[in-house]
């Protein structure tokens, strides 16, 4: 009997649990742009658009400070509307032992004490300017 039963919640559970596993997909828009601070790019730091009751975008910027917003695994962008804009640095080293440039300390300064800015993106943009300070 045990054996009976076992096998009847391996041929309903198991199939039943990967229904949830499907990729979500949400409404976003493409979002593309440059972070600078006083007029120079800024590379490595990580972009964050959080619309309100909503899931975060994030991207990180290269070396020229440019950034492409990422929403999930396999999307690419932001949900529209108004978000709060945030920008940090994580050390690339899994020991922190890569410090901080100068500029990049600068913009981690800047929004601890400006954080968040507030954008209302509707639209695709490929050309967005994250130009520090404001």
């Amino acid at each position: 009997m045990k054996e009976v039963i076992t096998r009847w919640f391996l041929v309903l559970f198991i199939p039943l649990s990967f229904l949830g596993c499907g990729a979500a997909k949400y409404d976003v828009v493409p979002l593309e742009g440059t972070l600078t601070y006083e007029g120079q790019p800024v590379p490595q730091m990580i972009v964050s658009f959080k619309p309100e009751g909503k899931r975060a975008s994030e991207a990180t910027t290269d070396e020229n400070g440019k950034f492409r917003m990422q929403h999930s695994i396999d999307q690419f962008g932001i949900e529209p509307g108004p978000q709060e804009v945030s920008v940090y640095w994580v050390s690339p080293s899994d020991d922190g032992s890569i410090p901080a440039t100068e500029v990049q300390k600068k913009v981690v300064q800047y929004f601890r004490k400006n954080q968040p800015m507030q954008v209302n993106i509707e639209e695709p943009n490929k050309n967005f300017e994250l130009s520090l300070p404001q």
